[in-house]
């Protein structure tokens, strides 16, 4: 993994060639118009359990009693596709790949302020203490291309193998970020301050203090009845926790944040709790978020996706989005250096 902005060594003029003697190319159009497709869609065959805080019968909006947290830890991570290609071995259709770069970073809310930032990182991760308690974690970086097999060295790209299709290689840029993630959350978890992952807990199940924050609802994983409780989620509510088994196992609660307008799920966001944790302390972590969250609520003049995508989120993203430079340049460097 390097640093935004590595410069390309070794790279000579021509064409640029793969290991096993294959031409390497960028297709000409821009990364923006020429997708190898989306993403895989949540996994909808979820094992769920809505009776583990009260009876389904029982089921109704739950305010927290707790003070909102002083502190809370948020982390986050970005992607984006720096240039597609194509590896021609001399088969009948070309090999598709492409460059990416990742980051992934955290930011601490707290006595001082928010804080966030340090210079981008090269392969590592650096945490260190700061005044009132404030923690500053760096970015990490990496660049990744992905292909099925190994086309040789283009600096400062390191290469992952997936599977064929144009999924994979997205998948395979997505778990790269995951893992950037993964190691954020896991040297920022070490206290007792709440920290909030944007995105599904997968991967920090082991964090007992780690609340995965889920902004979007692309699978319905209640009956109707209970969805009509959701609904009636006031700002600052919560449901019942549930049990939800997919590929991994968690605890999970639908909450409500302030600036809805009106509509019955608007606003609202789905909670993740570690599964390794009873329920009296997923419950407690639960109601920490909910109490906490409300405030971090963004402005829909400042944020299109409003209020779900918090402000010290927004934040890191821009941040992190910044740290990985700019792509243009990226791609310039390429393609002088595949020829």
């Amino acid at each position: 993994m390097a640093a935004a902005n590595a410069p390309l060594a070794g790279a000579g003029a021509g064409v640029g060639r793969g290991a096993g003697g294959g031409r390497l190319r960028l297709r000409p159009w821009a990364p923006e118009y020429d997708g190898p497709g989306g993403g895989e869609r949540p996994d909808a065959s979820a094992d769920v359990d809505v009776d583990g805080e009260v009876p389904a019968s029982r089921w109704a909006p739950r305010r927290p009693v707790v003070a909102p947290e002083r502190t809370v830890v948020f982390v986050d991570g970005v992607q984006r596709v720096d240039a597609f290609g194509e590896l021609d071995d001399g088969d009948a259709v070309p090999m598709a790949m492409l460059f990416a770069s990742v980051a992934a970073g955290a930011v601490r809310t707290g006595g001082d302020g928010e804080r966030g930032g340090g210079s981008a990182g090269a392969g590592g991760l650096f945490a260190a203490g700061g005044p009132a308690g404030a923690v500053l974690v760096e970015p990490v970086l990496a660049r990744v291309a992905c292909a099925a097999a190994d086309p040789g060295a283009v600096p400062p790209y390191a290469w992952r193998r997936c599977g064929p299709g144009a999924a994979a290689l997205m998948e395979a840029v997505a778990g790269a970020r995951h893992e950037l993630e993964v190691g954020v959350a896991a040297a920022v978890a070490t206290g007792d301050d709440l920290v909030v992952v944007d995105g599904p807990l997968r991967g920090h199940e082991h964090l007992r203090g780690t609340v995965g924050y889920v902004k979007r609802h692309e699978v319905s994983y209640l009956e109707p009845a209970l969805e009509a409780v959701v609904a009636a989620l006031a700002p600052g509510e919560r449901t019942p926790l549930f049990a939800l088994a997919t590929r991994w196992n968690r605890w999970s609660w639908y909450a409500r944040l302030p600036g809805a307008s009106g509509l019955a799920w608007d606003a609202v966001v789905r909670g993740e709790a570690p599964a390794v944790l009873g329920l009296a302390e997923a419950a407690a972590l639960a109601d920490r978020a909910t109490a906490s969250l409300p405030a971090f609520a963004s402005s829909p003049v400042k944020d299109p996706r409003a209020p779900q995508n918090l402000v010290p989120i927004g934040g890191l993203e821009r941040l992190l989005r910044h740290r990985l430079g700019e792509r243009e340049l990226l791609e310039r460097l390429l393609r002088r250096a595949l020829g």
